[in-house]
């Protein structure tokens, strides 16, 4: 964890480049709506399909 916080070397994250693009991602998360936020909220990400795991 701290050579990959090193890796940013104090900047601020201002998001990811122009047209960026992802094709998919896989998350498992122990709270749904904290993870939700940050994802939505900080990194911008669109939510296109959901599946819970009970």
């Amino acid at each position: 964890m701290d050579s990959l916080l090193a890796e940013i070397d104090g900047e601020k994250w201002s998001g990811l480049p122009e047209k960026t693009k992802i094709g998919h991602m896989h998350l498992q998360v122990a709270n749904i709506e904290e993870s939700e936020k940050f994802y939505v909220e900080t990194l911008d990400f669109n939510i296109t399909r959901w599946k819970r795991i009970n």
